[in-house]
């Protein structure tokens, strides 16, 4: 199972592919971020917060926690609305733990 750091960074290069013209340049440039951190988040050497990751759902217009999500999977698996006021770490963590626990049952 994917971390959500992998799940995020998947997701933040498949932005930057379909409404970036996969270029990364373009997407720090109006993210007004430097290329050299964009380029670490898409390589998976800087991991993308939960802070930076709200940012960019925000700055790309897709909804709260998008980035959360593995979109690339066969069937990916969408967390249950929580109020983002309600939102945490530990939350984020049990949600993630009951996933991988259905995953594995046989």
């Amino acid at each position: 199972m994917k971390s959500i750091y992998d799940i995020r960074r998947d997701n933040l290069n498949e932005i930057i592919r379909k409404d970036f013209d996969n270029t990364q340049l373009r997407f720090a440039e109006r993210f007004k971020k430097s290329a050299n951190l964009v380029n670490r988040w898409s390589k998976g050497t800087k991991n993308i917060g939960a802070s930076v990751a709200r940012e960019i759902e925000a700055f790309t217009r897709k909804e709260r926690f998008w980035l959360d999500v593995d979109h690339l999977s066969d069937s990916p698996i969408l967390p249950k609305i929580i109020d983002p006021q309600e939102w945490s770490v530990e939350k984020q963590a049990a949600f993630t733990l009951g996933v991988w626990m259905e995953s594995i049952r046989i």
